[in-house]
């Protein structure tokens, strides 16, 4: 059964979700989660202490 809830949103809750478990791990996050496309999957961090989803 697909979805109901349009990429961007999934992307956005994915983000706020992985912000959540980045925070209970005692990751620093120093600005909010970016999420890059709709088919965002893979978690990765840069180093700065933010969080990104990216494509695969």
């Amino acid at each position: 059964m697909p979805s109901s809830i349009d990429p961007a949103r999934h992307a956005q809750l994915n983000a706020v979700r992985l912000r959540a478990v980045a925070d209970d791990a005692g990751t620093p996050l120093t600005g909010d989660v970016t999420a890059l496309g709709a088919g965002a999957a893979a978690l990765t961090a840069d180093g700065t202490g933010w969080v990104l989803l990216a494509d695969l």
